[in-house]
C-alpha cells in the first residue's frame, strides 16, 4: 500500500469483522506507546465478535486501514460528569492506523464519526487512554474534541518515556446542543431579518439610500453587504461533499466586492433574504453532528486558501449577521424606528 492515493470510506464494523480488524491491529498496533498484551487483544476482539460494542472501520480499496473499537464500559467512574450514569459511557479500547496512512489525520476522522454515532445511541460520554508522551495520539484526540482528564504512573504498562498513562474524555451530548444551536441560530437569523424589513418598509426610498456615514453608507448599502456575506460563505458550504440544498448556488456567480449590490430597492434586497434564509435554515435542519466537524476550504476574497472546522465557520457566519444588524438597527434608531425585542434569548425555552 506503500506510497498510493487511495479514497478512504469510513463505516461501522460487522461483528463478522472482527478477526480481519485483529490482523490490523496486531501488525500495525505495536509501538513503543502501546501496550497490547495477546490476551487483552483477545478479550477485545472475542467481545466485539460477540456484539458487547462495536468498532468504526477505515476502508481503502477493500482493506481496513484504520479501526477504532469501543466497549460499554467506564474504568474511571470518578471522572465521567455526575449527570451522566454508567450506562451512558463508554471506553475507547483500540485505535489502529495502517502505517502507510498514518500522519493524515485518519485517526481524527474515525473518532469524530465515532462521537457522532454514540451519541445517536444515546452514549454520552467517552474515555481513552493513551501514552501521556504519545504525540500522534494526543493529536488525534485532540482534533476529535478530546480533553486529558488525569494523568498517572503506570509503569506496569507503559515502558518508555514518562511510563505514565493520561486519560482522556469528551462528553458526547455536547453533539446534540452543537447542532441544536446551529440551527437555532440559523431561525434567529431568519427571524431578526423578517423584524428588520417589516420595519424598514416605513421609510421612504431617499431614507434607505441615503448616506448616513456607515461603514457600507446607507441602510440599502448595509443590507446588501449581509447579502453578499451570506451569500459567499453559502456558496463556499455549497462545494462540501455533502451540499444538500445549497447545491443550487454552486452555479451562481460570487460576488466580486464585498461592498457590492444584489439589489437597489429594499423589495428585491428582501427577496433575496428569503431565499438565502430558507436555504440556509433548510440546509442546517438536516445537517448532522459529524458533519459539523468537517473540514471546509476556501479562498477568501484576496485569494488566500484556508481549511477550517465547520462548526466554528458557521460560528463566525451566524456572528457576521448579526454584527451588522447591530449597526442596522443603529441606523433606524437614528431614524425614530424601533425593531422591538431582538435577543436571542426569546428563542430559548425553559428548563
Amino acid at each position: 500500500m506503500s506510497g498510493v492515493a487511495m479514497s478512504v470510506e469510513v463505516a461501522e464494523a460487522h461483528p463478522d469483522e472482527a478477526p480481519a480488524i485483529g490482523l490490523l491491529l496486531r501488525e500495525h498496533g505495536p509501538n513503543p506507546w502501546n501496550w497490547l498484551p495477546e490476551d487483552n487483544v483477545a478479550a477485545t476482539l472475542a467481545a466485539l465478535a460477540a456484539g458487547q460494542g462495536g468498532a468504526m472501520l477505515a476502508w481503502a480499496g477493500g482493506d481496513i486501514v484504520g479501526a477504532l473499537i469501543w466497549r460499554p464500559d467506564d474504568p474511571y467512574p470518578a471522572m465521567r460528569p455526575a449527570d451522566i450514569p454508567p450506562s451512558q459511557a463508554a471506553y475507547l479500547a483500540e485505535a489502529v492506523v495502517h502505517r502507510d496512512y498514518a500522519g493524515r489525520g485518519l485517526g481524527a476522522r474515525l473518532l469524530r464519526e465515532l462521537n457522532g454515532r454514540l451519541a445517536e445511541r444515546g452514549i454520552r460520554w467517552l474515555t481513552a487512554e493513551r501514552h501521556e508522551e504519545n504525540l500522534g495520539s494526543a493529536g488525534m484526540m485532540r482534533k476529535a474534541g478530546y480533553k486529558v482528564l488525569s494523568a498517572y504512573d503506570d509503569p506496569q504498562r507503559r515502558h518508555a518515556g514518562s511510563r505514565r498513562t493520561a486519560v482522556c474524555g469528551r462528553r458526547l451530548d455536547e453533539a446534540g446542543s452543537r447542532l441544536a444551536h446551529v440551527r437555532r441560530m440559523a431561525e434567529y437569523n431568519r427571524w431578526m431579518n423578517e423584524k428588520l424589513y417589516h420595519c424598514l418598509e416605513e421609510l421612504p426610498e431617499a431614507a434607505l439610500g441615503g448616506n448616513m456615514g456607515a461603514f457600507f453608507g446607507s441602510l440599502l448599502g448595509t443590507l446588501n453587504h449581509l447579502l453578499i456575506g451570506d451569500l459567499l460563505w453559502m456558496k463556499r458550504l455549497a462545494e462540501l461533499p455533502e451540499p444538500g440544498v445549497l447545491a443550487v448556488l454552486r452555479e451562481r456567480p460570487a460576488p466580486q466586492a464585498l461592498n457590492g449590490w444584489l439589489s437597489h430597492s429594499l423589495p428585491g434586497c428582501l427577496a433575496e433574504r428569503r431565499a438565502l434564509d430558507k436555504l440556509l435554515l433548510d440546509w442546517c435542519a438536516a445537517l448532522t453532528e459529524v458533519e459539523l466537524d468537517q473540514p471546509l476550504s476556501y479562498r477568501n476574497m484576496r485569494g488566500v486558501a484556508a481549511t477550517k472546522p465547520l462548526f466554528p465557520v458557521l460560528m463566525h457566519v451566524f456572528n457576521h449577521q448579526t454584527h451588522h444588524r447591530g449597526q442596522l438597527t443603529t441606523l433606524m434608531s437614528q431614524l425614530g424606528l424601533d425593531p422591538g425585542v431582538t435577543d436571542l434569548v426569546v428563542l430559548i425555552d425553559d428548563v
